[in-house]
């Protein structure tokens, strides 16, 4: 299976994972984000990758945050954060030369 398959099954299937915990229907979550149900299914399965915009959508009816659909949880944020916080390395030297 190429990467972008896999991305959008595991993204697919965590959709759905939260869709059924919410306790709506593909047809439920469907008419919550003004899509069909078949586009829901055909993201569920994995056949067509969600928009981004469409992720948001999803996440405020399932009550569960977006980032967590696409895969990262708490721990990559607080790294992923960690990191942007790292002073480049012009950064770096402009302040050893102040010293």
């Amino acid at each position: 299976m190429n990467q972008s398959r896999k991305l959008k099954k595991e993204i697919g299937e965590r959709v759905k994972n939260e869709r059924l915990y919410k306790g709506l229907s593909r047809g439920d979550l469907a008419s919550e984000i003004h899509a069909s149900t078949d586009t829901v299914r055909k993201w569920e399965d994995g056949i067509n990758m969600i928009p981004v915009d469409r992720i948001h959508d999803i996440s405020e009816a399932v009550s569960s945050p977006a980032f967590q659909m696409l895969g990262f949880d708490d721990d990559n944020i607080r790294h992923r954060h960690s990191i942007l916080d790292m002073p480049t390395r012009n950064q770096t030297q402009n302040s050893k030369k102040t010293i």
